[in-house]
Formats: structure tokens, C-alpha cells, sequence
């Protein structure tokens, strides 16, 4: 199993917007072996109008 996870290189408008903010993202994230299931439907959850 792997022990981290990397983070995908931002697009260029993106790099802009981080360096404008003076934000730095990690390289990797620590792996948690976590799955995400996203089965459920969102349209059911939404607030009828």
C-alpha cells in the first residue's frame, strides 16, 4: 500500500491565484486508506422550492 498520496501540479490560473495568496501546497498528503463512496444521489437531499 502506498504511504502518501500526491498532489496534482495546478493549472497556470490556478498557480497565479495560490501565488497571490501566498499559499504553498504540499508535494504529498499521508495516505489513509480511506474510500469515499459518493453513491448517493444528491438530488434527493436538495430543498424543494
Amino acid at each position: 500500500k502506498p504511504m502518501f498520496q500526491t498532489i496534482p501540479e495546478a493549472r497556470e490560473d490556478l498557480k497565479r491565484l495560490l501565488d497571490a495568496a501566498n499559499v504553498t501546497l504540499p508535494e504529498a498528503i499521508p495516505y489513509k486508506g480511506v474510500v469515499v463512496s459518493t453513491r448517493k444521489k444528491l438530488p434527493e437531499r436538495r430543498v424543494k422550492q
